[in-house]
């Protein structure tokens, strides 16, 4: 079932994510595995979607620590298409 969003806007990418900054986004997340494809920020999604995932903001309650993934709050401003 397809659904016409503008804004799509996740939970965390797991707090025990890997990146490798200015190579990788996301090198390994926990139950995603290598490479995972939403690892944190802004994705387009198609023509009209856009997806915002946040790196979340556990730091000493995950099992793997983070690397090179400080903990966000993401803040969105959310205005009306002109």
């Amino acid at each position: 079932m397809a659904y016409d969003f503008d804004l799509v806007l996740s939970g965390h990418a797991h707090g025990g994510q890997w990146r490798l900054p200015g190579l990788v986004n996301g090198l390994l997340a926990p139950d995603q595995g290598f490479f995972p494809a939403y690892a944190g920020g802004l994705y387009r999604l198609d023509e009209n979607t856009d997806l915002v995932v946040s790196r979340g903001l556990a730091r000493e309650s995950t099992r793997v620590p983070r690397i090179f993934n400080p903990p966000e709050l993401v803040i969105i401003d959310v205005t009306p298409a002109e």
